[in-house]
């Protein structure tokens, strides 16, 4: 009789025991998840401290190249030149000085093959980033999101999200040069 008495109880303990197995695995999941998100963020730490140092380093090396290209840019930027076209139509001894330094500008010594996409605020940069690296590693919005350059290890190659200019000389700094020299490919958004 007792039993008779537990009979229907059994499909609803069995159903509960189910849904803690679930809930149990998908903490287990979740938690994986977690750790290799904390674990991603610690390589991209570690890969940005690297080209941070990288970046000293040029700068070091390269003090009268940059001081040179800083009045430069300087001096352009109070003649309100903005483009390429307009240095050349307007300023021809400064795109001889910049044709010059950016011959001067040494690639960045990056290893294997390295992406990077350049262009204008909201233009989709981070969103294409995100689609080549087929999740989503950096995040999106409308506006000025991507604030400093950072880069994303895959399997195969490197992603790097460079922050936006809405001019082209801002792109003209030995760093940009010798950046842009060194990657294996670059993609520029409109």
């Amino acid at each position: 009789m007792a039993v008779a008495a537990i009979a229907p109880l059994i499909p609803l303990t069995v159903s509960a025991i189910a849904t803690l197995i679930n809930m149990l695995n998908n903490k287990k999941e979740s938690t994986k998840n977690e750790e290799e998100q904390r674990s991603r963020n610690a390589e991209i730490a570690a890969q940005n401290e690297i080209l941070q140092k990288q970046i000293q380093e040029y700068q070091r090396q390269h003090q009268e190249q940059l001081k040179e290209m800083t009045a430069l840019l300087s001096e352009l930027k109070k003649k309100e030149l903005n483009s390429f076209e307009q240095i050349e139509n307007q300023d021809k001894e400064a795109k001889e000085a910049l044709i010059r330094l950016a011959r001067q500008a040494a690639p960045f010594g990056m290893e294997g093959i390295n992406v990077a996409i350049f262009g204008k605020t909201s233009s989709g940069k981070t969103t294409m980033l995100n689609a080549l690296y087929g999740k989503e590693v950096a995040v999106t919005g409308i506006g000025e999101i991507t604030t400093r350059l950072a880069s994303y290890k895959a399997e195969h190659f490197v992603l790097w999200d460079v922050p936006s200019n809405n001019d082209e000389v801002s792109y003209m700094s030995l760093q940009y040069m010798s950046f842009f020299k060194g990657l294996t490919r670059r993609y520029y958004s409109r």
